[in-house]
């Protein structure tokens, strides 16, 4: 049902929006707890 949007934009815009979008979401969660990952890095 989400992916009606697709038909008025181009497949290759909104992929490449969404890929930025969840990497920017990614690496909001990893900053969120800095410490948490320099003690899970080792």
């Amino acid at each position: 049902a989400d992916m009606v949007i697709g038909d008025d934009i181009s497949e290759g815009d909104d992929d490449g929006s969404r890929i930025a979008f969840e990497w920017k979401t990614e690496v909001r969660k990893y900053r969120r707890s800095p410490t948490k990952d320099k003690t899970e890095s080792g």
